[in-house]
């Protein structure tokens, strides 16, 4: 893998950029989209042209509306999302996981790689955001281990924790290809460590079949804006 500033690995997938086939939905509802509307209220989402001409022309000159700003707003925000979700207790306990620190990073990761899934798609269109997303993921996991107490050893934490990361990608990815009970035995091993039949990670791979099928049906600018919401058990 490439290495990225800061020494951090670049996203890119090991697999191929193919499009996969949308995977009917085994949840109780149908898929749909996951678009959230704008909050007018959010200064960050309001176009320029709404803004008054000082405040437009101050924002336009520091870059605000730049591309690269609102992808770094946007996935921002996207990751924000991914955080809220995979920190839902409900989720847990609805799905029969543990909550440990290795459990709520698997978690964490399976989120993730929903997103960066679904934002292969763009081929090199998504490449960026998909970067600036991936990097806010590793802003977080850095000071989830400094939360955690870890003191010593710490780079090789984060780079233990990104190789779970790529590891658990790109057997999810697979998965997908290869279908059948293959996603269901990935979260078995990668999710609930291999503890248990395999029979209990079907709930959740329900789950992320629904949010991988709704993710396709979700608007490209909704994404790329961070304006999506997985579903809450609460």
């Amino acid at each position: 893998m490439e290495l990225a500033v800061r020494t951090r690995r670049r996203w890119a997938s090991s697999t191929s950029t193919q499009r996969y086939r949308s995977t009917p939905s085994a949840s109780s509802s149908k898929p749909g989209s996951l678009e959230t509307a704008r909050e007018v209220s959010d200064e960050e989402t309001l176009p320029a042209a709404s803004m008054s001409g000082w405040r437009r022309l101050a924002l336009t000159l520091g870059g605000y509306f730049s591309e690269e700003s609102r992808h770094v707003r946007g996935g921002e925000r996207l990751y924000a999302e991914v955080k809220a979700a995979s920190s839902e207790d409900a989720l847990y306990a609805a799905h029969g996981i543990e909550r440990t620190f290795a459990r709520d990073h698997a978690v964490t990761c399976l989120h993730v790689w929903m997103c960066l899934q679904r934002l292969r798609r763009e081929g090199e269109d998504g490449k960026d955001f998909s970067q600036i997303f991936y990097d806010a993921f590793q802003d977080d996991v850095e000071r989830r281990v400094h939360d955690a107490g870890v003191r010593v050893r710490v780079r090789k934490w984060l780079q233990d924790l990104e190789r779970t990361f790529y590891g658990n990608a790109v057997s999810y990815d697979k998965a997908l290809e290869l279908g059948g009970s293959e996603l269901a035995r990935a979260l078995h091993r990668n999710v609930y460590d291999g503890d248990g039949d395999v029979d209990k990670a079907k709930a959740l791979e329900r789950y992320v079949r629904h949010h991988v099928a709704s993710l396709a049906i979700t608007p490209t600018s909704a994404v790329i804006d961070g304006r999506i919401r997985f579903q809450r058990f609460n």
